[in-house]
């Protein structure tokens, strides 16, 4: 049997627009100009009497192509030429594995490759800065999550909307973007913590939430980012939030109902665990399949964090109400937090949930395993002492065998040995009485 206890947790993605380079013989000759940056050809095709504002059939345009690279020569040309500031991509299209999609503007483009002044130059000329795209990204969202601060500062100075949410989900390079990310979780989860801090500053909400329930304190927690959850947290951030509905990032899997607690404890920041626990954070809040915190530390081999949550009330005899998988790993119902300790060779943890009034025969509902089994299997040795030293029932039955028979299985003499002896004393004890 394979049995871990892994919890994961969601991070944003935000789409970066890689503007592709205009090589097809079938591109207006200016946007070819302008995409090798040559400004004088510019000028003579302007004079020519070439709209300004030709685009491809994507809707593409001259300007476009200089903001997104860079050119701010050709821009402020173009732009004092009458090009539109608020024009926009017309089709999604992929170039190279990248996606620009429609409505992305030439804002939108500055801000994601990070062209302070140009974006200036279009801010001064009219651009709209809450123009977003089909996604519902804007550049507040680009500007964010690239760090760049004082893209941030025009665009708050210049009226965007700090708290405006991504409309759709859609996947970028094959992972999801969650429907309702906001600038404050792409900037936490590109860690630009000053840009988060900005925004907090300005008005950004630090309780919106993804329509899966994600939120900032969870994106910070699941970093281990403590000053970040400490901030948050001094701002009235939610610590009783949670997932709203089962999703999946890089093939892993994040449950209904996991909280920022979790995802602490999961990755073993001792410093948030404590931080969410003084800002009111239930200690055996669950997921829908009745996986806690505590379960996550003590899977983990997160000792300090195990001692905290023991400390401030976490139920150590806690068992999943549900049996699920992880990736190919089953997690049984009823699943007790000893078990995954106990499986992954946690001899530190054991011993403090055993003094602190866990179960050592605890077993799971459906294959009725427990601690000393999983020990067993391992051969993690230390673990078997102190669960017998601790009245663990050597005899003990399961679907799949016995802890002695499981130990000989798997290859762990040793551990089979230890089991053994134990059997005898208690046969003399028994015989003694």
């Amino acid at each position: 049997m394979n049995v871990k206890m892994r919890f994961f947790w969601p991070f944003l993605l935000l789409v970066i627009f890689i503007l592709p380079a205009c090589t097809s013989m079938n591109v207006p000759q200016i946007i070819k100009a302008t995409d090798l940056g040559r400004l004088n050809e510019i000028n003579q095709l302007l004079g020519q009497g070439v709209d300004v504002d030709t685009a491809t059939p994507e809707g593409v345009t001259p300007l476009f192509i200089a903001t997104a690279r860079g050119f701010e020569k050709i821009t402020k040309r173009l732009i004092e030429s009458g090009a539109n500031v608020n024009a926009v991509i017309q089709v999604t299209f992929d170039y190279e594995g990248e996606t620009v999609y429609q409505g992305c503007s030439s804002l939108l483009a500055a801000a994601a490759n990070r062209r302070t002044n140009i974006a200036k130059m279009l801010i001064s000329h009219g651009a709209d800065v809450n123009a977003a795209d089909i996604n519902g990204s804007t550049p507040m969202m680009a500007a964010a999550a690239q760090g760049d601060k004082e893209m941030v500062k025009i665009l708050i100075e210049n009226g965007a909307d700090l708290n405006a949410g991504t409309v759709t989900a859609y996947e970028y390079a094959g992972e999801p973007v969650f429907k309702g990310a906001t600038a404050l979780m792409g900037a936490l989860a590109m860690k630009q913590n000053a840009n988060a801090a900005l925004l907090i500053e300005n008005g950004a909400d630090v309780n919106a939430r993804l329509e899966n329930g994600s939120n900032a304190l969870m994106i910070s927690a699941s970093y281990g980012d403590s000053r970040m959850v400490k901030f948050l947290l001094s701002k009235g951030a939610d610590t009783e939030a949670s997932l709203k509905e089962d999703f999946m990032v890089k093939g892993k899997p994040a449950y209904e109902g996991g909280t920022a607690l979790m995802a602490a404890a999961d990755i073993g920041d001792a410093e948030s665990v404590v931080a969410l626990i003084v800002g009111g954070a239930d200690v055996n809040a669950v997921t829908k399949n009745g996986a806690t915190a505590l379960m996550a530390a003590t899977a983990k081999g997160h000792l300090a964090v195990a001692k905290v949550l023991v400390a401030s009330g976490a139920d150590v005899n806690a068992r999943t109400t549900e049996a699920f998988t992880i990736g190919k790993d089953p997690v049984p119902k009823g699943t007790a937090v000893m078990n995954g300790a106990a499986y992954n060779g946690h001899y530190k943890i054991v011993q403090l949930l055993i003094d602190n009034g866990a179960k050592v025969n605890s077993k799971d509902d459906d294959v009725a395993i427990d601690a000393l089994f999983l020990a067993a299997e391992k051969g993690h040795i230390k673990v078997v002492k102190i669960l017998i030293d601790n009245g663990a029932d050597v005899w003990s039955e399961t679907k799949m065998g016995t802890a002695h028979g499981v130990a000989l299985h798997f290859g762990h003499p040793y551990v089979a040995q230890c089991i053994n002896d134990a059997r005898k004393k208690t046969k003399v004890d028994q015989e003694e009485e």
